[in-house]
């Protein structure tokens, strides 16, 4: 189909290559959804949901911040961790919410990291649970 483009993810764990017609992610200046014959871009993501479309399969993702490349051949994204809904241990994301509240209210947290913590451990609950 003329709408499709190549999407590669790559995180420390992984490297998966795959067919999309659309792409959606949080960019860390907002949502940036991206089409075959998008623009050429270099730009920073922001912890957030990234969802793809092919025909009428949606798949959604939680990212952990990173990069994403768009050129003429598609679309990469470089992140740190990136994990399809059906991946997502709820329960190991709940400990990690838990965690990171607990060293907000600490008064030697070091506040950036906790919240960031909390950030991605709330992606991954709204993405894992499917209320994103």
């Amino acid at each position: 189909m003329k709408s499709r483009f190549t999407l590669r993810i790559i995180t420390p764990e992984k490297d998966v290559t795959e067919e999309t017609d659309f792409l959606k992610l949080r960019a860390s200046d907002g949502d940036l959804g991206i089409l075959k014959g998008h623009a050429p871009l270099i730009g920073a993501l922001a912890v957030g949901e990234m969802d793809t479309a092919l025909a009428d399969r949606r798949t959604k993702f939680a990212v952990a911040g990173g990069l994403v490349l768009v050129n003429p051949e598609g679309a990469i994204v470089l992140s740190t961790a990136a994990e399809r809904r059906d991946e997502i241990d709820i329960e190991r994301a709940v400990r990690a919410k838990e965690r990171a509240e607990s060293r907000l209210h600490q008064d030697d947290a070091d506040h950036i990291r906790a919240e960031n913590a909390l950030k991605r451990a709330l992606t991954r609950l709204e993405v894992g649970r499917g209320d994103g």
